[in-house]
């Protein structure tokens, strides 16, 4: 599993305002594999009522690897340290949010006026398998209270960056 994980693979990436480019991951050696047993906590609500969403608390890996994330076009050309989580043979999924002040590619945040949110937030995620990667970029821009109390209010806008 973990062998098949390591290496590097390319892959469209569509911007979403437009264009295309090519991405490349690559996933260096382990640095730490844990293995993380899951237990589903069961609701005590006497009502009866189910959880809105599923929880995913199925037995997996933990693969902490360097991952280089480079785009031809040069928006991107990051060194990151991830947490691969693995549910099953062959593949492993990640999530890592983004230093926005300390990339080192050219990207910088257009899907949305930056300015008028209090913070702005882009995330990588992604599922590699042995031959591909896919995945997309994708943001959060929050508006912090309006309001006090109990009649205080926060919002948050989603943007898409990128897919691949």
């Amino acid at each position: 599993m973990i062998a098949s994980i390591a290496g590097e693979r390319t892959a469209p990436l569509t911007w979403a305002n437009g264009g295309s480019t090519t991405v490349t991951v690559l996933v260096g050696a382990p640095t730490a594999v844990r293995f993380v047993e899951s237990t589903r906590v069961e609701d005590s609500d006497p009502s009866g009522v189910e959880p809105a969403f599923a929880v995913d608390c199925a037995d997996h890996l933990e693969i902490d690897v360097p991952l280089s994330f480079t785009t031809a076009d040069g928006a991107f050309a990051e060194s990151l340290e991830v947490t691969l989580r693995a549910t099953e043979a062959g593949a492993a999924r990640f999530h890592h949010e983004l230093d926005l002040a300390a990339l080192e590619g050219s990207y910088e945040v257009t899907e949305i006026d930056p300015s008028a949110y209090k913070e702005v937030s882009v995330y990588l995620r992604g599922t590699i398998s042995e031959s591909a990667v896919t995945g997309e970029i994708d943001g959060t821009a929050e508006s912090h209270p309006s309001g006090s109390g109990p009649d205080a209010t926060v919002s948050a806008t989603l943007f898409e960056v990128a897919t691949f």
